[in-house]
């Protein structure tokens, strides 16, 4: 929806191989099977790489499976923008 809407979008996974396969054919096969990403959404399994973007952001939205949140956030936090 936030794509499609034109705002920035970066898609960050823990896992290479999966974001790599995201980033080449926009699909999510294992979790989403058939819904097609815009082309302008970035895939990464890079955190630097990740919030290398958001240095004018004003939010960051988070969706993670409820136990990985605190280590998620606990990973993101250094990439955060101060304020």
């Amino acid at each position: 929806y936030l794509a499609k809407q034109h705002h920035q979008v970066v898609l960050w996974g823990h896992e290479p191989d999966a974001m790599a396969a995201c980033a080449k054919n926009h699909i999510n096969e294992h979790y989403l099977p058939g819904f097609t990403f815009p082309a302008h959404v970035t895939f990464t399994s890079s955190l630097p790489e990740a919030f290398k973007h958001v240095t004018n952001a004003t939010i960051v939205l988070l969706a993670v499976p409820s136990h990985a949140f605190a280590e998620v956030t606990q990973l993101i936090t250094p990439y955060l923008p101060e304020g």
